[in-house]
């Protein structure tokens, strides 16, 4: 489907969820600068199938041509 234009992307740690933050702020995916900020509602509604040693980010400001896959790509360039 279409992207809603923001997304929660799960990191296997805190730890490769900030270094993603940091490094991935303002990047380019689909020609867009993407926002990246710790998931503040702490992913509720992942976390009830994630192990507790999760965390998420909150992606903004996507392209509405971004695919899950698309994001996932970039996302792995920093960490799983």
């Amino acid at each position: 489907g279409k992207s809603k234009g923001c997304a929660l992307v799960t990191f296997a740690s805190p730890e490769g969820a900030a270094v993603a933050i940091a490094q991935l702020q303002d990047v380019h995916v689909d020609g867009r600068p993407i926002n990246l900020r710790e998931d503040r509602e702490g992913g509720k509604v992942l976390a009830a199938n994630a192990p507790a040693d999760n965390a998420s980010v909150f992606v903004a400001n996507l392209s509405w041509q971004t695919t899950w896959q698309g994001l996932k790509d970039a996302m792995r360039q920093v960490g799983e």
